[in-house]
């Protein structure tokens, strides 16, 4: 029987496989499964289910707009720009705010010194009622690009007894991302999770200091690159974005790859190396739910069985990474 599972050509993978780097080869372009793929066939009803056991749902990657940044490489700012760029931003957002100093020092540094590494600077609110409980910090690279943000409040946690909901909170995250990178709009898009259920809300308005955290990747000519690359997170009681943060790591490789295998040779690839069983399956949420003191019932699922790999969309190798992390290892001896 073969069970038809489709590939997405996912992008240049690293972190989430780590089994792909190479001495001189960190990235390369492979097919792999995104969360939402369906990937395994429900005996019971037929329905095609993703890594959580919910109906996988025909769905494409969406960049949030059509605009793509042009690296100038010119060189390095000085402090006093990186303030420029960090005031500039934070009149983009709700609040007044004022500059307190430079993270790690005091108000009075040489502002013409050239950022090295990144600049952080933090601000308080004007008002002075507001100053002592609240601060913000915001850090610029040398390049000028937003890094982080990042709002500290100074209360007491307590349960939220008015929040808004998941989805009004994603329409903040995604707003705040469109104000404050409408240059790269091309290069973002939204990972999509599942949303949390009604037990996993409690908990989080129970607790008074969790976030709700949205995720957005990186495209690179219309190809997502893992790994993730921005996380954005709001506050539920009161809708703020308390946190907006890029993964420094996340660098492109200074040459791109151009796939030579589409997605039905790969598909094929895949099927020739793998083989469709009948078997029990937990979803990807199953130990979330068991620390709740939820059940799990496993699912009776048709799945592809076999050493775990992915198929090489410049080569067409079937990439079975258990053999490439040991011989990753032996290779750091």
């Amino acid at each position: 029987m073969v069970v038809d599972l489709p590939s997405r050509l996912n992008g240049y993978s690293f972190d989430e496989h780590d089994a792909l780097y190479e001495r001189g080869e960190v990235y390369r372009l492979v097919y792999d499964y995104m969360n939402e793929d369906p990937r395994y066939l429900d005996a019971k009803s037929g329905k095609m289910l993703n890594i959580w056991g919910t109906e996988a749902k025909d769905y494409e990657i969406t960049p949030l707009g059509n605009t793509i940044s042009k690296s100038t490489g010119e060189k390095s700012i000085t402090q006093a720009e990186a303030k420029k760029i960090a005031d500039d931003l934070l009149k983009k957002l709700p609040g007044s705010y004022r500059f307190l100093q430079f993270r790690g020092g005091s108000s009075a540094q040489n502002l013409e010194q050239v950022v090295e590494r990144h600049a952080g600077m933090e601000y308080v609110p004007a008002d002075p009622q507001k100053e002592k409980t609240e601060k913000v910090t915001v850090i610029i690279s040398p390049k000028g690009e937003l890094l982080q943000y990042y709002k500290e409040i100074n209360s007491e946690s307590k349960k939220v007894d008015k929040a808004i909901s998941y989805e009004q909170a994603k329409e903040i995250a995604l707003q705040m991302v469109k104000t404050l990178m409408p240059e790269r709009l091309g290069e973002l898009y939204l990972i999509e999770r599942n949303p949390p259920s009604d037990q996993e809300v409690e908990e989080i308005l129970a607790s008074g200091n969790r976030n709700y955290v949205f995720s957005y990747g990186l495209l690179i000519d219309g190809i997502p690159f893992d790994p993730l690359y921005l996380d954005v997170r709001v506050k539920p009681g009161t809708g703020e974005l308390v946190e907006f943060g890029f993964l420094q790591d996340a660098k492109p490789p200074a040459t791109l790859p151009a796939a030579k295998i589409d997605r039905e040779a790969a598909k094929k690839i895949e099927q020739k190396n793998q083989k469709a069983m009948l078997t029990y399956f937990l979803p990807e949420n199953w130990m979330d739910k068991a620390k709740r003191g939820g059940k799990q019932t496993p699912m009776l699922v048709y799945r592809y069985i076999g050493d775990e790999g992915l198929v090489d969309a410049v080569t067409g190798e079937w990439i079975i990474l258990d053999k490439q992390r040991e011989k990753e290892s032996k290779g750091r001896k």
